[in-house]
């Protein structure tokens, strides 16, 4: 029963941050979006290193 009890408190945890988060998500995205390219040619990937067909 207490399992139960704990996984319900998890869940409905999890729900409030998710909540909490998608909002921020949802503002920071197009920031993100505009610095993924910058941090991806800046970091050394694994495509990058490859020789170019």
């Amino acid at each position: 029963m207490k399992v139960r009890c704990w996984a319900t408190i998890a869940v409905s945890l999890k729900v409030k941050i998710i909540c909490t988060l998608l909002p921020l998500a949802s503002c920071l995205l197009p920031l993100a979006s505009c610095l993924f390219p910058v941090t991806y040619s800046l970091l050394p990937t694994p495509y990058s290193l490859l020789p170019a067909p």
